[in-house]
């Protein structure tokens, strides 16, 4: 198990925490809960129902999804430090991913609930956590976006080239 002092250092260096006071921290803290998930052990699973957020402590955990049945997809391989399942502290909506430890992995796991509770009584940590998870979330929305416009440049280059395109930017008249 984790030391206290051990955790609020780890939490303390993590983005997610970076503008909390120490004793916003340590309230916060308080509403989570520690897990250990052992290499091959499957975190949560795509199209499950999200409840929370976690944070990756210690470990490394690989993002996967199922775009059709019997095949699997990694996303992406995430680290210390990482935050997965963010989207469910502002929507409970069904996983997009699974995600599985790819190491013996310890997370720090904050239930919506939890933070909703924080919320309505004002705890300034609290919005302070939910501005981070908005940024979070709206630097990967922008890089989502980038990678689009790429494909897009990428694809009209090809129509330009006389390279046949797959598909077309404008429905056809």
């Amino acid at each position: 198990m984790i030391d206290t002092e051990v955790l609020i250092a780890k939490a303390s260096q993590i983005g997610l925490f970076a503008p909390l006071t120490d004793q916003e921290l340590r309230d916060l803290l308080l509403e989570c809960q520690i897990a250990l998930f052992l290499k091959g052990k499957t975190i949560f699973r795509e199209g499950a129902m999200g409840d929370s957020l976690m944070v990756l402590l210690e470990g490394s955990i690989s993002l996967r999804c199922s775009p059709e049945p019997g095949v699997s997809v990694e996303l992406a391989t995430l680290g210390e430090g990482a935050v997965l399942g963010e989207m469910a502290v502002i929507d409970p909506a069904p996983r997009a991913a699974t995600a599985v430890a790819s190491a013996d992995s310890v997370l720090l796991i904050m239930a919506k609930d939890s933070l909703d509770r924080m919320i309505c009584a004002e705890h300034p940590g609290a919005s302070k956590v939910l501005r981070q998870v908005l940024l979070l979330l709206a630097g990967r929305f922008r890089a989502m976006e980038d990678r689009i416009g790429d494909l897009f440049s990428s694809r009209i280059g090809q129509q330009a080239s006389g390279a046949q395109a797959a598909w077309h930017l404008a429905p056809r008249e």
